[in-house]
C-alpha cells in the first residue's frame, strides 16, 4: 500500500467503493470485508496524521478554490477513477458503463453514503460559475449540459499535479509555458516606469485586463514577468500565434493556460492577440472567446499587442493599457555587449552601430 497522498487517497476510495459494493446485496466473504475495512481504517488514519501539511498538493488547490472537505474528497474520488486501474471493475458494479466516462456526484453520494444535506451542498460544484468547472479542473461530455447524474472526469494534468508534478502540459509548453527574466535584461529609465505600472497594477485589488502595446520582439513578455516577479508571482504565457485556428481549440488552450496558473500561483499572458483580428479588423468569434476567458481569469490578466487601442471586446472588467517601447540605444548597447562577451571589445565602434 502507497504511503504518500496520491497512493493513500486512491486506496481510500477504492476501499470505500468495495464497502459500497458489498452494501448494495453482492455477496462479499466476511473476512473480505474484514480487511476492507481495517485497511480502509489505517488509510483514513495515515490521512488525518497529515491533514494539516502544507506541502500537499490537494490542500493548497482546495484553499485555492476554496473547495470544502466533501468537495475535495469528491475530485480526489474522480481522479481515483482516471488514474486507478484497480478500481475500474469496482465502480463498474456500481454504476454500470458511466464508469467508463467518469464519476457523476449522484454515484459517488451514494457510495460514501453522504445525508441529504451533504449531498446538496457538493451538488453546488456543478454550477458553471464554480472554479471546478469553470477553470475544467472536472470536465463532462463536450457541450452538453452538466447535472447530478453527468459522469465527470479530470485532464491529466489534474491528477499529476497532485501526484507532484510541477510541469506544464505538453500543448502549453509548445505555446508558450513559463517567462523567465534574462539575467542580463537590461531595461532604460521609460522601460522601467512602464514595469512599475504593472507592479502597481498586479497588486490591485481590482482584477485588471492589462494590455501591455508596443512592438514584436521588443520585450513585452520579459516585462510582464520583470513585474510579476516584484511580487514573487510566475508568469505563464501561450502565444496565439502557436496556436491551430479555431475556436474550440482557443478555448482549450485558454482552459489550460487558467487551469495551470492556479496550479502554480503565476500570472497568465496571452501573447499576440493581434492575431485574432481578421483582415477587415473586425472581431472574429475567437476574439469573443478571448473575450470571456479575460473575463473570468482567476485575477489579474494581461495580454501583448503590437497593435495600440486594440479593441478586445471586455466589457466586464476595467481594461489599463502600458506603453512598452523599443529599448534605448544605451539599452541595446549593452544588450549586444553582453551577448557578445570577449568579442564586443574587438568590435569597438561597431557595438555602435549594431545598436
Amino acid at each position: 500500500m502507497s504511503t504518500g497522498t496520491f497512493g493513500l487517497q486512491l486506496t481510500r476510495f477504492r476501499r470505500t467503493a468495495q464497502l459500497a459494493v458489498a452494501r448494495s446485496g453482492l455477496e462479499v466473504a466476511p473476512e473480505i470485508l474484514d480487511g476492507t475495512r481495517a485497511e480502509l481504517e489505517v488509510v483514513t488514519a495515515q490521512l488525518a496524521g497529515i491533514r494539516d501539511d502544507d506541502s500537499r498538493p490537494d490542500l493548497r488547490l482546495a484553499s485555492v478554490l476554496g473547495l470544502t472537505p466533501d468537495q475535495l474528497d469528491f475530485l480526489w474520488a474522480v481522479v481515483a477513477r482516471a488514474a486507478d486501474p484497480m478500481l475500474g471493475p469496482i465502480l463498474a458494479l456500481l454504476s454500470g458503463s458511466d464508469a467508463k466516462r467518469g464519476l457523476s456526484v449522484s454515484h459517488y453520494a451514494t457510495i460514501m453514503g453522504l445525508d441529504s444535506a451533504r449531498s446538496q451542498d457538493l451538488a453546488t460544484i456543478l454550477s458553471p460559475a464554480h472554479p471546478l468547472l469553470r477553470h475544467r479542473f472536472l470536465v463532462g461530455p463536450h457541450d452538453a449540459p452538466i447535472d447530478a447524474c453527468t459522469p465527470l472526469t479530470v485532464p491529466p494534468r489534474v491528477w499529476s499535479y497532485l501526484r507532484g508534478d510541477d510541469d506544464v502540459e505538453d500543448q502549453l509548453a509548445f505555446a508558450g509555458g513559463r517567462v523567465r527574466v534574462p539575467h542580463d535584461a537590461q531595461f532604460d529609465a521609460v522601460q522601467l516606469t512602464a514595469i512599475a505600472r504593472l507592479v502597481q497594477a498586479f497588486g490591485s485589488i481590482d482584477p485588471l485586463v492589462i494590455v501591455v502595446e508596443g512592438p514584436l520582439g521588443a520585450g513585452r513578455r520579459t516585462a510582464i514577468a520583470k513585474a510579476a516577479a516584484a511580487a514573487r508571482r510566475a508568469v505563464i504565457a501561450i502565444d496565439l500565434g502557436r496556436i491551430v485556428a479555431t475556436p474550440r481549440a482557443l478555448e482549450e488552450a485558454l482552459a489550460a493556460q487558467m487551469r495551470e496558473c492556479l496550479l502554480a500561483d503565476a500570472i497568465p499572458v496571452i501573447a499576440e492577440v493581434d492575431e485574432l483580428i481578421d483582415a477587415e479588423g473586425d472581431r472574429s468569434q475567437r476574439l469573443q472567446t478571448l473575450a470571456r476567458a479575460l473575463e473570468t481569469a482567476p485575477g489579474a490578466i494581461a495580454v501583448t499587442s503590437a497593435i495600440r487601442g486594440i479593441d478586445l471586446g471586455v466589457r466586464g472588467r476595467r481594461v489599463l493599457r502600458v506603453e512598452w517601447p523599443v529599448p534605448s540605444t544605451d539599452a541595446r548597447r549593452a544588450l549586444w555587449i553582453s551577448a557578445l562577451g570577449d568579442d564586443a571589445a574587438r568590435l569597438e565602434s561597431g557595438v555602435d552601430e549594431i545598436a
